[in-house]
């Protein structure tokens, strides 16, 4: 099951170097914001520093971060 599965994105609420933040509801009409990343055309270090990023992540425990 993927993202799209999940959540219907709503609206676009920002942009960052990485990626962009959106405004998501998930199948259980719950708001959330995801965080899409993409590594096309951007250098190597920077692609490591996204990574780091997205596994830095994983560990906070937030009711806002999935």
């Amino acid at each position: 099951m993927g993202y799209k599965d999940l959540f219907k994105e709503i609206k676009c609420i920002g942009r960052g170097t990485f990626g962009a933040a959106f405004l998501v509801l998930s199948k259980q009409g719950e708001f959330f914001i995801a965080k899409k990343i993409s590594l096309k055309g951007i250098p190597e270090n920077q692609k490591k520093a996204a990574f780091f990023e997205a596994e830095l992540l994983k560990y906070l425990s937030s009711n806002y971060i999935v």
